[in-house]
Order: structure tokens, then C-alpha cells, then sequence
């Protein structure tokens, strides 16, 4: 490769007395090599941008290519179609006839024993009041996703992560049995000692909600939008 500065030093290095109208000429003869110089800097700038097609217009256009990726993204996860467009109002009206109203926040787990003797633990108020009275999706190591928020009615219970919620259904009894988990759960529950993350897009990606360990809460970046969740 071609060292700019050098052309520059061999350019100049012709050496002229300090006086009169030599050292007028040595003036003009140094600007003369810095032009050729900046002029080679500009023609290998050029060349450059030719070979890697990078210029100002793509730079600037960048911002465009990601709204095109999330695009393809949301695309893939069904989020722009019409059921689930339709889906989220009828979900909406749904949690509005039944008096759902969400609570806000993180809302921490607490031992409580069940009918049968056993310890369980469930999302509680600071004023002591359990806002489940059974711990359906059981067990220590699990996170659990349930169909409407407040942790009610329909749920899928998982021990590990999930990339992609396409193909899991809810179970259990209430509203949302049968029904798809991708892009249809309101709230969730961490019961393992690490934060969850409930994402937006399939593959850990997009907007975000991070469920505090042995908590409950209502997704709200991902309100009925989860596509995968991970420890």
C-alpha cells in the first residue's frame, strides 16, 4: 500500500535557499505537494467506497434497514396479521368484562400452604392478599405463562427456555384453553432463583420484559406479543 506521508516527503524534499523568490518557489512547490497528496487520500477514498459500495446515501439509509429487519421479524412472528390484531381487542374487551384490571409491577412470591398440606408459592399483594390460591403450574424450577393478567385463567408451564412459543397451547381451565401461547400471554411467573426475560420477538429478540426471580408481573412490552422467553 502506498504511504501518503511519503509521497508527501518525497514530493517536498528538494531543498530550496531560504530567500527571496526561492523561498516564494518552496512555498509554492510545498502547497503543490500537499495537493497531490490530499488529492491521492481523496482518489483512494474513492476507490475504497467503490469496492465496498459503502457511501453517505447508505449510511444514512441505514436506520431504514433496520425497521425493514424488525419488520421481516415481526412478520415472521404473525405479528401483523389480522387475527392478532383481532385477537389482542378481543382479549381487551374479554379482560374488561371479566373486572381484570392489571396490576402494575413486580409482585413477589410467597409460601403459602395448600389443601393438602404442601408448601406452594404465589404472587402476593404488600397487603398479604394471594392473588392465586393454588400454584397450578407446581414445582420450584419453572416459569409459567398465563393467558389473562393477574395470573388468571389459562397457562403453559416450562422448566426451560423457549425460543419460540409457535406450536404451545394452553392448558389447565378457564379462558385461553386450547388457545396458541405465542403472542397471546398477559402475565407471567418466574419461581426459579434467576430473572426471566419474556421477548418479543422469536429467538431472544426485540423488545423485552425481565420478570425478577420469585415474582410474578404483567408482561407489558410483551402484553399478548411473547414470541420466546429464556433464563
Amino acid at each position: 500500500m502506498v504511504d501518503a506521508q511519503r509521497i508527501f516527503r518525497s514530493c517536498k524534499s528538494r531543498r530550496w535557499p531560504d530567500f527571496g523568490p526561492y523561498l516564494l518557489a518552496r512555498n509554492w512547490i510545498t502547497l503543490l505537494c500537499m495537493t497531490m497528496t490530499n488529492g491521492f487520500l481523496a482518489g483512494t477514498a474513492a476507490a475504497l467506497m467503490a469496492v465496498t459500495g459503502f457511501t453517505g446515501a447508505a449510511h444514512a439509509s441505514s436506520g431504514t434497514s433496520g425497521t425493514d429487519r424488525q419488520r421481516v421479524l415481526d412478520e415472521r412472528d404473525g405479528k401483523l396479521t389480522p387475527e392478532n390484531l383481532r385477537n389482542k381487542q378481543a382479549k381487551a374487551a374479554q379482560e374488561r368484562r371479566d373486572g381484570i384490571t392489571p396490576i402494575a409491577g413486580s409482585i413477589p412470591l410467597q409460601a403459602r400452604t395448600a389443601a393438602d398440606g404442601t408448601t406452594m408459592y404465589v404472587p402476593q399483594l404488600a397487603d398479604g392478599t394471594p392473588l392465586l390460591q393454588e400454584n397450578p403450574c407446581g414445582g420450584v424450577k419453572k416459569f409459567c405463562m398465563y393467558y389473562n393478567s393477574n395470573f388468571r385463567n389459562a397457562y403453559l408451564p416450562s422448566t426451560s427456555n423457549i425460543s419460540n412459543f409457535a406450536g404451545y397451547e394452553f392448558s389447565g381451565r378457564g379462558d385461553g384453553v386450547g388457545q396458541d401461547v405465542k403472542n397471546n400471554a398477559a402475565s407471567v411467573i418466574d419461581h426459579r432463583i434467576i430473572p426471566l426475560v419474556v421477548y418479543y420477538n422469536s429467538g431472544y429478540a426485540g423488545p423485552r420484559d425481565r420478570v425478577n426471580p420469585k415474582s410474578g408481573r404483567n408482561l407489558d412490552e410483551t402484553y399478548n406479543e411473547n414470541a420466546s422467553a429464556r433464563w
